[in-house]
C-alpha cells in the first residue's frame, strides 16, 4: 500500500488545540472515528497511552508517532495533526511535537502499521518534507507530500539509476550497520535513515540491517 493512500484527509487537524499529549490522543482518535475508521475510541485511546508508557514515541526533532492496535479498528490508517505551538511529549531531545502521525492498525491482521511505520519513518528524516508538512495547507497538500516522498517511489528510481551505474569495483569500501530499538519499530528505521545520510554526506556507499518487530531486512 502507499504511503499517502494511509492517510485519512476526514480525520486530519492542521490547528490542533490541544495542550497536552493526553487530549491530543483522544482528540485525534474521536477524528478518526468520526471519519468511520475506528468504533471503540476509549479502548483505542487506552492502548495509545499504553504504548506511551512503555516509551515516549516523542522521536524528536518535533515529531511524534504514536501508535497502537485495536480490534475495531477496520483498516490500517495514519491520522496527522499539527500543533503551532507544540505540545509536551516527552521527547528524547526535549523538544515539543508539532508534527503527530498517530498510527492505527486493525490487531492480528499483518505489521500493516509496522510498514507503515518503517515508510513513514524514513520520511520523516528528509528535512525538505518537514519543512512541507510544516507548511501545507490543506489536507490534500499533506497527501502530496506524502506521495511525494514514498519511499518505494524513490527506491524505484535508485534501482533505475543502479542499473544504469557501472559495475562495483573491488576495492570499493562498504560501511556496515545494524538498527535496533526495544521496541524495534519507528526509531530502528529513522537511525537507518540517519546512517544513510551520514554516509552519503561522507562518500561512503553503506548497508544497514534494521532488526524491528517487522523482522530483518537490508538495504
Amino acid at each position: 500500500m502507499a504511503l499517502a493512500d494511509l492517510f485519512i484527509q476526514d480525520a486530519m487537524d492542521l490547528d490542533l488545540q490541544t495542550t497536552t499529549k493526553t487530549d491530543t490522543l483522544k482528540h485525534l482518535a474521536e477524528k478518526f472515528a468520526q471519519a468511520g475508521g475506528v468504533t471503540n475510541v476509549d479502548e483505542y485511546v487506552a492502548k495509545l497511552e499504553a504504548r506511551e508508557e512503555m516509551s515516549t514515541t516523542g522521536v524528536g526533532d518535533e515529531i511524534a508517532i504514536p501508535h497502537a492496535q485495536h480490534p475495531s479498528i477496520k483498516q490500517a490508517a495514519v491520522i496527522f495533526g499539527r500543533s503551532k505551538e507544540g505540545i509536551e511529549w516527552e521527547s528524547m531531545d526535549g523538544q515539543p511535537a508539532k508534527l503527530i502521525f498517530m498510527i492505527a492498525a486493525p490487531e492480528g491482521e499483518g505489521n500493516e502499521h509496522l510498514q507503515a511505520l518503517s515508510k513513514l519513518s524514513g520520511v520523516l528524516m528528509k528535512p525538505e518534507a518537514k519543512a512541507a508538512l510544516l507548511e501545507a495547507e490543506t489536507t490534500a497538500d499533506v497527501v502530496a507530500i506524502m506521495d511525494k516522498f514514498d519511499p518505494d517511489k524513490e527506491e524505484e528510481a535508485e534501482e533505475e539509476e543502479v542499473e544504469a551505474a557501472p559495475a562495483v569495483a573491488d576495492d570499493d569500501v562498504y560501511i556496515l550497520a545494524v538498527t535496533a530499538c526495544p521496541t524495534g519499530i519507528a526509531h530502528t528505521y529513522m537511525a537507518e535513515e540517519k546512517l544513510k545520510q551520514a554516509a552519503e554526506k561522507a562518500g561512503y556507499k553503506i548497508k544497514v540491517e534494521t532488526n524491528g518487530q517487522g523482522g530483518l531486512t537490508t538495504a
